[in-house]
């Protein structure tokens, strides 16, 4: 029994990662906006700070795990076909923690540096080529890898926060090797002081002050005087 899950188990994460390779790659690029996926992935290319919300994909991923276990009992039996699909869908939940922080946190690790140099020649380098986000073994076997031999453009009004400087819009100089800024960014961090437009100014009406004094526009200026009443 013990055997049937460890086996159970790696079969979900291997499944996993094929599964990763091909919902981003075919799913995502391949259908050009055709489909739902499609076009929430493209947005997220053409604005990287943007996520599905997590109860679409709450509803999207469900009922595909449903019919994946039920396929999985069905050929493996109860025991190994439950642990096969818990385990892919535990890696699938690992995968969208490790996604967002690429978008989100600075690299701690030389593996952590690998994914976000790889992830971030995706998006701004080549779209079609390095599909695989927590490994590159699928895009080795369906040749879509190509190694970052270079420091990656990156527009500045698209980079993720923490590859600026703090307080500034420029490179943090701790990633210089890794990317290069092109472009400006609208609007900058949050530490820069924010544009105000100017108060505006409200008419207030004025007071007829004297006996001739018109209260309409122009009270200012004194209404003139009935030349007969010099002689009243």
């Amino acid at each position: 029994m013990a055997t049937t899950l460890l086996l159970s188990l790696l079969a979900g994460a291997a499944g996993w990662s094929f599964l990763e390779y091909a919902l981003h790659g075919w799913g995502g690029h391949l259908a050009r906006g055709r489909t739902f996926f499609s076009r929430e992935h493209l947005a997220h290319h053409a604005n990287p700070g943007y996520f599905t919300p997590t109860p679409l994909k709450l509803a999207t991923a469900a009922p595909f795990l449903i019919a994946l276990g039920a396929a999985a009992v069905w050929l493996a039996g109860a025991f190994a076909g439950l642990a096969f699909t818990a385990s892919l869908a535990a890696t699938w939940t690992l995968y969208e923690l490790a996604h967002r922080r690429i978008h989100t946190h600075p690299p701690t690790s030389a593996f952590s540096r690998w994914r976000r140099l790889n992830h971030i020649h995706h998006h701004f380098r080549e779209p079609r080529m390095n599909h695989g986000v927590t490994t590159p073994l699928w895009d080795f076997v369906f040749r879509t890898h190509v190694a970052v031999t270079e420091p990656i453009r990156v527009p500045r009004r698209l980079a993720m926060p923490w590859l600026f400087a703090r307080g500034s819009d420029e490179l943090d100089p701790a990633y210089a090797a890794d990317y290069v800024f092109v472009g400006r960014r609208a609007g900058g961090p949050a530490s820069r002081p924010r544009r105000t437009l100017p108060r505006r100014r409200h008419r207030r009406l004025r007071r007829p002050r004297a006996r001739g004094l018109s209260a309409s526009r122009g009270a200012d200026r004194v209404a003139p005087r009935d030349p007969r009443r010099r002689f009243a």
